[in-house]
């Protein structure tokens, strides 16, 4: 009721009458003793004396928001990288090939990148899950990677990345 007085004071000011029919319509009968008294006396603060509403907007519920958790299988994205190579035509470099920079990569000609052995390493050691499956769950998602290059690759980063994190670790 109160909103319904407070919605119609903010397009324009409310007389008592119109007060009163509102409040006959969505109040009880016995409540214009105390609404209206409340309403123009300044107790609620909804309306002025003049019958305006120091509300911009007219009232309103707060809107419901919930969350929901939405699952997206794996996607692979393929990078691409372009290195140039060139041939020199003049001085110490004549008639050999040079190459721009290559981007760094975890294995010299591989297409393992850190994020995709970070999650063989974490569903094999820390899931429990072996490399079989590992590589099942890979090919349902249309990356055909055998369990030998997998456990490959984890030996050659244990030996090249991990090993000197865990003798670090020792001296600590």
């Amino acid at each position: 009721m109160k909103k319904k007085a407070a919605a119609a004071a903010v397009q324009h000011p409310v007389t008592k009458e119109e007060m009163r029919e509102i409040i006959s319509e969505q109040a009880f009968s016995e409540s214009i003793l105390s609404i209206e008294p409340s309403l123009t006396s300044g107790k609620w603060q909804l309306l002025k004396p003049d019958g305006t509403t120091p509300l911009q907007y007219p009232p309103s519920m707060p809107d419901e928001i919930f969350w929901q958790l939405r699952f997206e299988p794996a996607k692979w994205i393929a990078e691409k990288h372009i290195v140039k190579v060139y041939v020199g035509t003049d001085g110490l470099r004549q008639d050999e090939f040079l190459r721009g920079d290559h981007p760094n990569t975890l294995f010299r000609g591989s297409i393992a990148t850190a994020s995709l052995e970070a999650t063989i390493i974490n569903t094999k050691y820390v899931n429990s899950n072996p490399l079989d499956r590992i590589s099942r769950e890979f090919q349902t998602n249309g990356l055909n990677l055998s369990k030998q290059t997998m456990s490959n690759w984890t030996v050659w980063s244990a030996k090249r990345y991990l090993l000197l994190v865990y003798k670090l670790m020792k001296l600590l």
